[in-house]
């Protein structure tokens, strides 16, 4: 046996170590992205107040804030829970005013890197190709600009929920183990609720996995139903220890004015009625920026409807291209036309976010696996030109919002 080194261990240690330092400067740039808003206080964060109300050992908050519910006279954040845990250690340290939502968002970007990068490495995806498609995940989709806003309470929620749903993702590609997919899937409908539609492709994946590795697909399966039931039953316990209702959520609740007022009390909180406005702008709606001062010449921002996933993120329908077994597709694609179709038919459309559909986020975790397969298939020619231009207008967006002085400002 020859002891002489592989002359293409050589090649393969560089090409690792390039693929690295991809991913270090992927993360550098999407910081530098943030840094405007990097040091905000939490003092616009709904969940930092509900956290230092738990510590307080009440449910209702006692700040004045918009996106309340009221009820009883007392006001609850109506949002899911699970986000207010993340937050409590760092209210308990440092209060609300020193907290630092977005310093904690960089935390767990860094986590979803690793992730994405984990996820794609286990459908065989590497190098080059997995650092493009890592860029145009995180940089070239509203991910990145919702979690520059994430010392906002909405915002926060999506970024928690997303990281929850990619680990739930790579859990059941990976070691498949269903009481951990369930687990994380709990975490994730605990921040965003529409995310336990996700269930359907997880389960066909835990499924999948317990066939290959010769285990008990009842037992995993099991496990995956009980822990996501258990994420269930602490959201209606929740809402009933809030609002003496499990199905009363406290969205209903809170004030609106406006146009969003008016919409409410025509139509209610879904319905057909919002479905042609939803969809112009989840799939038509181009990048639109604002002109402001006295003779309307100077940049004051870009649309707060946001834009469409077409003209944003085009790179996403490369997914459309996925090569797998057939019932694991539909289950996919099952899951994230269920939870479009609910936004669809929601009172609005995500109401502020720079350069996306913020709701978009709580099924583009779900793409990454078709998106990866659909990439191995469909020419770097068409898809890398794609990528390039969905994280180049969003340093455009995030350069007018964020880092252009704004007239009277």
């Amino acid at each position: 046996m020859s002891l002489a080194p592989d002359p293409g261990s050589g090649d393969m240690t560089r090409s690792a170590s390039t693929e690295h330092a991809a991913f270090v400067i992927l993360f550098l740039l999407f910081a530098l992205g943030a840094l405007p808003r990097v040091f905000e206080s939490a003092t616009e964060n709904l969940y930092a107040y509900q956290a230092q109300a738990w510590w307080e050992g009440r449910l209702d908050i006692q700040a004045d804030m918009t996106d309340v519910a009221t009820h009883e006279g007392k006001k609850y954040v109506p949002f899911p829970p699970f986000p207010t845990l993340l937050l409590m250690p760092f209210v308990k340290v440092f209060g609300v005013n020193e907290t630092r939502v977005v310093l904690i968002t960089l935390l767990l970007t860094a986590l979803n890197l690793w992730t994405c990068r984990r996820i794609l490495g286990l459908l065989g995806i590497e190098g080059e190709k997995r650092a493009w498609l890592c860029a145009g995940f995180l940089l070239g989709t509203g991910y990145w600009t919702v979690a520059i806003a994430s010392a906002g309470v909405w915002a926060f929620a999506h970024i928690v929920a997303f990281t929850a749903l990619l680990l739930s993702l790579a859990e059941a590609l990976g070691s498949g183990r269903g009481w951990l997919v369930g687990g994380l899937l709990a975490m994730a409908l605990l921040s965003r609720q529409l995310t336990v539609l996700s269930a359907p492709f997880l389960l066909l994946l835990i499924h999948k996995r317990a066939r290959e590795r010769e285990k008990a697909a009842a037992f995993q399966i099991a496990g995956f139903l009980g822990c996501v039931s258990v994420g269930v039953g602490v959201y209606l316990l929740f809402n009933e220890a809030r609002f003496e209702d499990p199905l009363e959520s406290g969205y209903r609740l809170i004030p609106l004015s406006g146009v969003l007022k008016s919409r409410v009390e025509a139509h209610g909180l879904f319905s057909p009625a919002y479905f042609l406005f939803n969809f112009i702008h989840f799939f038509l709606q181009g990048f639109q920026v604002w002109f402001g001062g006295e003779n309307m010449l100077h940049v004051s921002g870009t649309s707060t409807y946001g834009t469409s996933i077409t003209f944003a993120s085009p790179f996403l329908f490369v997914s459309l291209w996925a090569r797998w077994p057939r019932r694991i597709l539909t289950a996919a694609w099952l899951s994230i036309t269920l939870i479009l179709a609910c936004f669809l038919l929601y009172y609005n459309n995500g109401w502020v976010q720079t350069n996306t559909q913020r709701f978009s986020l709580d099924f583009i975790p779900l793409m990454l696996p078709m998106l990866g397969l659909g990439a191995c298939r469909v020419s770097p020619r068409i898809w890398k030109p794609l990528v390039a231009y969905s994280v180049s207008l969003n340093m455009l967006a995030i350069l007018i919002e964020y880092w252009i002085p704004k007239p009277g400002v």
